[in-house]
């Protein structure tokens, strides 16, 4: 075999070595998935009681789009509690989600979960979170707060379209060449090696 056919060849195995890399990554970012953002996450974490005020309230800023869920975090000691509260969110005047919740739903640390429809345009609108009391029982139920905030998790909805999961496959396959060559260098002359 000519040396020429040789080099097509090996060029040929690299270029789809890299196409296959860059599909399967495509693949695996348009799977939908969820992204998480913590506010405060670096502040030391407390428990105060549920009842020891009337309301909690939080503001909070969306750091993304596609807002769907938010967790607020309660210990429920010895899982003895039987208190009911409830978790308000708000957009301005417009409730995006109410519900009321038994302590004895609640672990001893756990999170309650808020799903509500996903707000596609979320990113950089205000939110309020609120938590109060609605029935005290026992007053053993606990929220989770940092900095004077409710303890809390939000949750994005992601799922990018083929173009973008394109353009982020390839921009990334850019970053491993140029920051970590040999990871990718060390399987292509592997690969070139064998269609030798």
């Amino acid at each position: 075999m000519k040396i020429g056919n040789k080099f097509l060849r090996i060029f040929l195995g690299e270029f789809l070595l890299i196409v296959i890399l860059i599909f399967t990554m495509t693949v695996i970012k348009m799977v939908p998935g969820k992204t998480t953002f913590e506010k405060n996450i670096e502040e030391k974490l407390y428990f105060p009681k549920v009842f020891e005020k009337d309301i909690f309230t939080t503001n909070f800023v969306a750091v993304d789009n596609n807002l769907g869920r938010v967790d607020v975090l309660f210990k429920n000691p010895n899982l003895e509690s039987r208190d009911e509260i409830e978790i308000v969110l708000w957009e301005g005047n417009k409730t995006i989600f109410r519900e009321n919740y038994n302590a004895y739903n609640l672990g001893d640390t756990s999170h309650a979960r808020a799903d509500f429809p996903k707000i596609s345009d979320s990113k950089g609108k205000e939110f309020i979170l609120t938590v109060k009391g609605v029935k005290l029982v026992d007053g053993k139920l606990a929220m989770g707060a940092k900095k004077n905030e409710i303890g809390f998790i939000q949750y994005y909805d992601q799922k990018m379209s083929l173009i973008s999961a394109i353009k982020s496959s390839v921009n990334e396959l850019l970053i491993i060449i140029s920051t970590q060559t040999i990871v990718l260098a060390l399987p292509m002359v592997l690969w070139g090696a064998f269609l030798w």
